[in-house]
């Protein structure tokens, strides 16, 4: 049993290692937190990624084959080893969560109201649902698959080959999930083209493309949020302890200095950065150049008090009078809470938005062949298929396994 847990554990990764997204359901992806698309100009790529057969193990295991559609979403089909595969990754996260592996569920219980196949079989329509719409969302719009997307699946694809050993491990690697290699390679093929979408529609240069004052407004609306660059001259030294008085009076005034001289700039926003780098005090890199150039994001209570507060009460581009707080004398330039991580967390929030309408709007149709399949028979199927597979992928433990408790 402890080899059937170990490749279930590792073939259920499998689609992940290649695709951060792959297994989750919509709310899953709603909830994460997106690294932008390697490119913001998608383009076909036309690479073929030469296919490792395997056995249907959908056929071998439930008698019909794995392309058969078990339910369409919008009229698209899914297929049997790709909504299977969703139904193992949900029964076995649900087991583990609420009881502690799939050995302890109660098969004839209760999760949510409503009974545990049910529940399982409906968490796996939901997760396939979601896949299907960003396939024909991506197909609507005419996103693809970039060259770096594809290369990069291909490189994590032969690292995990590589890993087990060559492609007859692999074959059988997958098959312990229920999936073929083709069927493997379209689920990873998903989440690149979510967040291509993503960039398509709601990037900076995307068809939705938020205006500053679109910015503006979520990011004081959703987050409170505040943007803010400074020059700091301390008073305590790297360990926080109080320089000296006369140190600390020194300090003050030289930051009265630097304020005198940017009042009597006719441009004191391009002075306030030249001052910023040359005399700030605050975090630097090793080669001197300051840690954060282009400000603060922050919002309520992640900044000392004082510089919240001066913060609040200056205008967009508007500088403060000396604020002294307990790491020393700062002069405080408030900017429109506009960068880099309002923009993703605008495309963010916009993508997910757009995934709920998606999802709210979908028709889902199930087929004859989906009323039959039911979550306790699959699982166990497949997990006497993992025993087979395990004793060709780790021999060695089946050995030590035999060797150290005698059992076979």
């Amino acid at each position: 049993m402890k080899l059937n847990k170990r490749i279930g554990a590792m073939a259920l990764s499998a689609a992940l290692l290649m695709g951060t997204l792959a297994g989750c359901g919509p709310q899953e992806a709603a909830d994460a937190t997106p690294t932008p698309s390697p490119s913001t100009s998608p383009t076909p790529t036309q690479t073929a990624t030469p296919m490792v057969d395997s056995p249907d193990v959908v056929e071998k295991l439930l008698g019909f084959p794995r392309d058969t559609a078990l339910l369409t979403v919008n009229g698209n089909a899914v297929t049997a080893e790709e909504f299977l595969y969703f139904l193992t990754y949900v029964t076995e996260t649900v087991a583990e969560t609420v009881a502690g592996s799939v050995e302890e569920l109660d098969w004839d219980g209760e999760l949510e109201g409503t009974d545990v196949r049910t529940y399982l079989i409906d968490s796996a329509v939901e997760s396939a649902e979601f896949y299907a719409l960003i396939r024909a969302e991506a197909d609507r719009l005419g996103v693809t698959l970039t060259e770096a997307d594809q290369a990069s699946l291909d490189s994590q694809r032969e690292s995990v080959i590589a890993q087990l050993g060559g492609e007859d491990k692999y074959a059988l690697y997958i098959q312990a999930v229920g999936l073929s290699d083709e069927g493997m390679q379209s689920l990873n093929a998903v989440n690149p083209l979510y967040y291509n979408i993503q960039d398509f529609l709601f990037g900076e240069d995307g068809e939705q493309a938020p205006t500053e004052e679109e910015l503006i407004s979520f990011a004081e609306e959703t987050a409170d949020a505040l943007l803010a660059k400074h020059i700091l001259i301390k008073t305590v030294d790297d360990a926080n302890e109080p320089l000296s008085d006369e140190e600390i009076a020194q300090a003050k005034s030289t930051a009265e200095d630097l304020l005198e001289q940017l009042r009597a700039s006719e441009d004191p926003l391009a002075l306030f950065d030249e001052l910023m780098n040359e005399y700030s005090e605050d975090g630097r890199y090793e080669d001197g150049t300051l840690a954060a150039p282009d400000g603060y994001l922050f919002t309520a209570g992640q900044m000392v008090e004082e510089f919240e507060t001066a913060t609040r009460a200056l205008e967009y581009n508007e500088i403060s009078d000396l604020v002294e707080s307990p790491f020393g004398y700062h002069i405080i330039l408030r900017l429109p809470p506009v960068n880099d991580e309002v923009r993703q967390a605008y495309a963010t929030q916009s993508m997910n938005d757009l995934v709920d309408e998606l999802m709210a709007s979908a028709v889902v149709e199930t087929t004859e062949t989906f009323a039959s399949i039911d979550p306790k028979t699959y699982y166990e199927a497949l997990s006497a298929l993992r025993d087979e597979i395990s004793a060709q992928l780790f021999p060695e433990e089946e050995t030590s396994g035999e060797t150290q408790t005698g059992e076979e």
